[in-house]
């Protein structure tokens, strides 16, 4: 009777746990608080870039721009409201938007107006032999893993097939 007790209080125990960390990780009081989940998101092939200088990869919510020191990758969800920005064309040049927070970020990320209290964030994006079972020449983003907004990875080198 007594281990059954226990293993209940345990069970139990584990699941308040859970919810404090969901409910510590998913709110906040601070605007700027939220983040988004760790773990890998494929961004495309590295080849991509050869021909264009940025690719805006959608389905992780993801920018990523090549410029003479290398790629880098910063995301296009509201640190807000955790939701996709949506972009238009101001007098000063492109501008990011949250349609529900107001928040407004310049094409580098830097908050213009709004809720936000600080600007998108950058992550660190990885070529595919960095990422066990990957495709040969595949561009990846860690994310949920900030880097400063200076941070490059070099042009990888293409792999002879």
């Amino acid at each position: 009777m007594a281990i059954r007790v226990a293993k209940i209080f345990v069970a139990n125990a584990l699941k308040l746990n859970l919810v404090a960390l969901l409910l510590i990780g998913f709110t906040s009081c601070d605007s700027s608080g939220r983040k988004r989940p760790i773990g890998y998101g494929k961004v495309g092939p590295i080849a991509d870039l050869e021909a264009k200088e940025v690719i805006d990869a959608q389905k992780i919510a993801l920018l990523v721009r090549r410029d003479a020191e290398g790629i880098y990758g910063m995301s296009t969800l509201c640190p807000v409201e955790l939701r996709p920005l949506k972009a238009h064309r101001a007098d000063s040049g492109p501008v990011l938007f949250c349609d529900v927070c107001g928040s407004e970020y310049d094409e580098n990320g830097h908050v213009l107006k709004g809720e936000a209290k600080r600007g998108l964030p950058f992550y660190e994006l990885v070529a595919a032999e960095g990422v066990p079972g990957g495709p040969v020449d595949t561009l990846y983003a860690r994310i949920g893993i900030e880097v400063s907004e200076s941070w490059r990875l070099p042009f990888p080198k293409q792999s002879k097939k």
